[in-house]
């Protein structure tokens, strides 16, 4: 597997940046959608973890706040997803691997930034339409405060996970799959 470029220059890849404000990390744009990016940084003790992207609606306008509010929960940090507005015109028409016919366009960036919290509240979303700010009071002893009371790290079994990704990994990797003795056998 092919590490990006990027990543290699980075102890880690997953590095969470001390700040005077509270430990940081980015989590950028697609990588929202891979809860091993936000386990890693709560891992590394990120308590405030901001998720920059540049994203049209369809598929993903749903799940963002569902993968923020998840993150947020189940790492016992805040989310800043953030998201832009708008369109970008280009000059040349482009196409895409979506079999769309030729365009100027992504489509409409559907902005609705919003904050997400370990105790699952969030607060209200930016516009769609418009750049906006938002300023938000994130209390990061609520961090800590969920983890103990929540205990997710105590009861994960990371040496299983481990142990499960290092299997997965391999060329000749089979899925722990149990079938129902009731379900008609399949012909080879």
């Amino acid at each position: 597997m092919k590490v990006p470029t990027i990543w290699k220059e980075i102890p880690g890849g997953h590095p969470v940046f001390e700040t005077a404000y509270g430990k940081i990390a980015v989590n950028i744009c697609y990588g929202r959608h891979h809860p091993l990016n936000w386990l890693a940084f709560g891992l590394n003790g990120a308590e405030i973890v901001f998720n920059p992207s540049a994203t049209v609606g369809e598929l993903s306008e749903p799940m963002c706040p569902i993968e923020a509010r998840n993150a947020a929960i189940a790492n016992s940090y805040f989310v800043g997803s953030i998201n832009r507005v708008g369109r970008e015109k280009f000059p040349n028409p482009f196409t895409s691997s979506d079999g769309k016919p030729q365009r100027k366009d992504f489509g409409h960036f559907y902005g609705s930034s919003h904050i997400s919290a370990p105790d699952a509240s969030c607060t209200p979303s930016l516009s769609r339409q418009r750049d906006g700010s938002l300023v938000a009071n994130m209390d990061l002893n609520l961090c800590r405060q969920l983890r103990d009371k929540w205990g997710f790290r105590m009861t994960a079994w990371y040496e299983l996970y481990a142990d499960m990704l290092a299997q997965y990994l391999k060329p000749d990797f089979e899925p722990q799959v149990i079938s129902d003795p009731l379900l008609p056998k399949k012909s080879s």
